[in-house]
Order: C-alpha cells, then sequence, then structure tokens
C-alpha cells in the first residue's frame, strides 16, 4: 500500500465519520424542544366519574387508587375505581380513559405533583383550604 493510497483512505474515513455526525447533530431534537414544564401548576382536568358527575379543576397528583384535584379552593380527591374518564387541559383529544398504568403515568406528568403528594403538602393544601379531609368528586357539592 503507498502513502497516497493510506491517505486518500484515511481522508475517506474522516470524511464518512464526519457526515455521520453532522447528520446525527442535523436531525437530533435542539434540547429546548424537549417537553418541559412551564409552570409550577399541574394542568387543569376535568374528571367525569362514573355516576355522571363532573368537576374540573388543577391536577394535584396521581396516586395508585385516586386522583387529586383542586376544585376551586378545595381539594378534592376521587378514586380511580369511580372515575371513567379524564380530560385534561381542556382538549378532546387528551382524553383519557382509565384502565392502566400508563393512564397513570400520563396523568402523573401533567400533574402539579408528577412523583405523588406527600402528607405533609396534603396536609398543609387542606390547612390552607380549611379542611380536614379531602372531598369526594363523586358527590354532587363538595
Amino acid at each position: 500500500m503507498t502513502i497516497r493510497s493510506r491517505h486518500s483512505t484515511t481522508a475517506r474515513r474522516l470524511v464518512t465519520v464526519s457526515l455521520v455526525v453532522l447528520a446525527a447533530c442535523y436531525t437530533s431534537p435542539l434540547p429546548k424542544r424537549a417537553a418541559m414544564r412551564d409552570t409550577h401548576r399541574g394542568e387543569i382536568a376535568t374528571v367525569r366519574m362514573v355516576n355522571g358527575t363532573e368537576r374540573t379543576g388543577e391536577l394535584l397528583g396521581v396516586q395508585d387508587s385516586s386522583i387529586v384535584l383542586l376544585v376551586g379552593n378545595r381539594v378534592a380527591r376521587g378514586t380511580l375505581a369511580n372515575i371513567a374518564v379524564v380530560l385534561v387541559g381542556g382538549a378532546p383529544s387528551r382524553q383519557i380513559t382509565m384502565g392502566s398504568g400508563e393512564t397513570l403515568t400520563r396523568l402523573a406528568r401533567a400533574s402539579r405533583f408528577p412523583f405523588g403528594i406527600t402528607a405533609y403538602t396534603l396536609s398543609v393544601l387542606l390547612d390552607q383550604a380549611k379542611q380536614s379531609t379531602p372531598d369526594a368528586l363523586a358527590t354532587r357539592t363538595p
């Protein structure tokens, strides 16, 4: 192998690697385009219960067996067994039907506390609302 052919082979490899790297940089999304929260609040959600009751409020958190909303200035909780549909953000395309772990993950991401509400945080919210326990979402009036 001559020196010239080694240089041309090296140059071709360098050009190929450069093109691959540039293509990867060009096709990758910019970091600022990644889905990030732009507010410290949860999304507005409308929860439709199995009995037909609907309540709208800020989605505070999702637990294994319930959803917690801030309805007006009151904290309300609904058990997943009693919830038929959750409409997140007011968009019909974001209607979430209950029934899977993925559903809970999607709802948690839209909530103010995506990793769950601690007992202390819930007690502070209840104190601010002058409540001893959360209201039930299934009831017609708080």
